[in-house]
């Protein structure tokens, strides 16, 4: 079982369940799929769908992620220009079902 965390806003939430996830599916591994902040932003004001308000709350939230990512057993980083490497690698942590 993969729990795969593309942050959006609840990350602290699921990291905060990943322990009852542990304890009820021990095999299961978590991944959270992020990115860092500059990249979020640049993101979020090219879609041009969010109010400038709307991105401060979406990378605050983004921020706090950085507390929990210990809570994860591996981190895909998604920075502009990198999607290939970070599928290829997300590929590979899921087939490879490695838990380390």
């Amino acid at each position: 079982m993969f729990l795969v965390d593309f942050f959006k806003g609840i990350g602290h939430f699921l990291a905060k369940t990943f322990g009852l996830v542990k304890k009820l599916v021990p095999e299961a591994v978590t991944i959270l799929v992020d990115a860092s902040l500059d990249t979020i932003r640049h993101r979020l004001i090219a879609r041009g769908v969010n109010t400038s308000e709307q991105i401060e709350e979406r990378l605050a939230n983004a921020a706090r992620v950085q507390d929990f990512r210990k809570f994860y057993d591996h981190v895909v980083t998604n920075e502009e220009g990198g999607l290939a490497q970070a599928e290829s690698l997300l590929r590979q942590l899921i087939s490879s079902g490695s838990t380390t």
